[in-house]
């Protein structure tokens, strides 16, 4: 073979090459480890469907690439449900309203990703399956606000009412799902089973096209290589959010079993940056000055997206912790509806409209 035969050889590879580093750059961004996320909490502070258009432009103009709807929670549910007969209640979005709504997204080029907790965090959707099926329920509960995760039912009954929502926010470009397995109840022996279960409701969506969301604080060190590898982290808090003197035992065992940031990277996992310090705010403060300017500032000015909310070596917590191999830009600020009834939506838009979460810390 002629030396300028194998130079163009040479020459044809390192431009495929090339090619795919930039296909993969451009597939990586696409990801929402590299984007910044808005999560509405209309589970608990119920919006309207026009006043959610109104959310979601104010949340474009603010260069947030998706809108995270936090759907269900203990204390009621956000949306309808055929399966569990809740088609009547006017302050659930309704499946037309949730189809308008994705439309409307898609119309002004920002995602919108369907949050609904699993096993934990189910209390309001217990409540209605009791009356709806009664029998399901008293095979799957655990507790008043958790389904038993270990019990084949309970995946079953999981795929049904994701099955309600996937057509409607399939309708994307981009398809994400939360499915939450945050805060869920029990010790490292049950949450040892977690792991399955969070792959098992993943592999289900997978199947739908949706790459799925998972928050940090229940994934134990051992069971994290066992998690499918395209299933995304929310890091959120290594504690838990525990910080009373009397949680300190609690506080030294999760950073000794519960995944820290650096486990992450080690398993090259994808991650997002929901530091609850920062990054998490009651609607119920809106209105607050002094807590608005605290938060509004912090973000704005200081945090960066490589400091997170973890546990240092002398088990203390450390909502400042800097991450410097955390090279992605994916944040998730969230707005938490518990209390809040006498927030109006205006308030919340005008809130929406302080933030610059990507004025600082993107690298760019």
């Amino acid at each position: 073979m002629s030396k300028r035969i194998v130079g163009l050889i040479v020459i044809t590879l390192l431009c495929a090459g090339i090619v795919c580093f930039k296909i993969n750059q451009l597939m990586n961004y696409g990801h929402l480890e590299n984007k910044q996320g808005l999560t509405i909490d209309i589970a608990r502070h119920p919006l309207s469907k026009s006043e959610l258009k109104i959310l979601l432009k104010t949340a474009k103009k603010q260069h947030f690439d998706y809108v995270q709807l936090h759907l269900s929670d203990n204390e009621n549910i956000g949306f309808q449900s055929k399966y569990l007969k809740n088609t009547t209640d006017q302050t659930a979005l309704s499946s037309t309203e949730l189809k308008q709504l994705v439309q409307y997204a898609n119309k002004i080029d920002i995602q919108l990703v369907p949050d609904l907790d699993v096993p934990a965090h189910m209390g309001a959707i217990l409540k209605q399956l009791q009356i709806s099926h009664p029998k399901v329920y008293q095979k799957i509960k655990l507790d008043h606000e958790t389904i038993d995760y270990t019990k084949p039912e309970a995946l079953t009954f999981v795929k049904i009412i994701y099955d309600e929502l996937n057509p409607i926010f399939a309708q994307q470009p981009n398809l994400n799902f939360v499915i939450g397995a945050d805060e869920v109840p029990g010790n490292r022996s049950l949450h040892k089973q977690l792991v399955e279960f969070i792959n098992q409701v993943n592999r289900h969506q997978n199947q739908f096209g949706f790459t799925n969301i998972v928050w940090n604080d229940q994934i134990l060190k051992t069971e994290l290589p066992k998690l499918d590898y395209n299933v995304i982290i929310n890091y959120w808090s290594q504690s838990g959010n525990h910080t009373d003197i009397n949680d300190q035992n609690l506080i030294t065992e999760r950073r000794k079993y519960y995944i820290s940031v650096k486990d992450i990277l080690r398993e090259d996992r994808k991650i997002i940056n929901s530091n609850s310090y920062v990054l998490y705010y009651q609607i119920r403060n809106i209105g607050n000055r002094n807590d608005d300017d605290f938060v509004i500032n912090t973000l704005n000015d200081k945090w960066q997206t490589n400091i997170f909310n973890e546990i240092d070596p002398k088990s203390n917590n450390q909502n400042w912790t800097l991450e410097p191999q955390i090279t992605t830009k994916g944040a998730l600020f969230s707005l938490w509806g518990e209390k809040s009834n006498l927030i109006t939506p205006q308030a919340i838009v005008n809130f929406i409209k302080r933030i610059e979460i990507n004025k600082n810390h993107l690298g760019s």
